[in-house]
């Protein structure tokens, strides 16, 4: 009996859907309100209709299942239940295993990027240092240049001013010399001239006529009036 309500309903529910569908793309074919064609009467009259039937064949289909099969339908609701909350479950794990796999993913791609900056920053670094130092060098082997550089023109400039010193000082007994001889050879032309010795007492008398003095070899020379004994006797200090 109950099935043959379920499918009476069944059948009832298929028909108002037929009469609603037909109702709205033409409502004249369905229902007439005096001479209007409306398709607001049709959904209000035919959508109602096709909701109760649906519930009565829910109604009428649950009731007309024995024990057994109502048994038999809880027990795979149950099971279908308990998969769907395996696979949930195992969803869930999947997901969380996921999501850790992807942390500790990005946790040591975070780690080797550190390590990676941190390897370039000490590379950097160490350029920096090995550039510091090799400029440190390049200075002090320019100021060791320019300080051998400076002593060397220092030595060079205390050699010529020693030669030129040098060759000041042999100017001057060269010329020293050569007054020498012509005092010398003034001397002797005096001497040949007048023929005779001379001697004097003093270097005063001795000046009044030779105002420079007068050597060893001259006849007017004496080794008392000679005081210094460097073979000039009576010479201008």
């Amino acid at each position: 009996m109950f099935s043959a309500l379920t499918f009476l309903f069944l059948l009832f529910s298929v028909l108002a859907i037929i009469a609603l569908i037909i109702g709205l793309i033409k409502p004249g074919k369905v229902v007439r309100f005096g001479n209007k064609k409306t398709r607001g009467l049709v959904i209000l009259i035919f959508l109602p209709i096709l909701f109760i039937s649906f519930i009565l064949t829910g109604v009428f289909a649950n009731k007309s299942i024995n024990p057994e099969e109502r048994a038999a339908i809880d027990k795979k609701r149950t099971e279908e239940k308990v998969l769907k909350e395996k696979q949930e479950q195992e969803k869930k794990a999947k997901e969380k295993e996921e999501q850790e796999m992807k942390a500790k993913e990005e946790k040591k791609a975070a780690e080797e990027k550190r390590k990676l900056e941190e390897a370039q920053k000490q590379e950097e670094q160490r350029k920096l240092e090995e550039a510091q130092k090799q400029e440190e060098q390049r200075k002090l082997e320019e100021a060791q240049k320019q300080e051998e550089q400076r002593k060397l023109e220092e030595a060079q400039k205390q050699e010529e001013q020693r030669k030129l010193e040098e060759a000041q000082k042999q100017e001057e007994q060269r010329k020293q010399q050569e007054v020498q001889k012509q005092q010398e050879s003034t001397s002797k032309s005096t001497i040949s001239n007048s023929g005779a010795n001379e001697s004097f007492s003093n270097c005063t008398e001795l000046r009044k006529k030779y105002p420079n003095g007068v050597p060893s070899s001259h006849p007017a020379y004496s080794a008392k009036l000679d005081r210094d004994k460097d073979g000039f006797a009576c010479e201008k200090n």
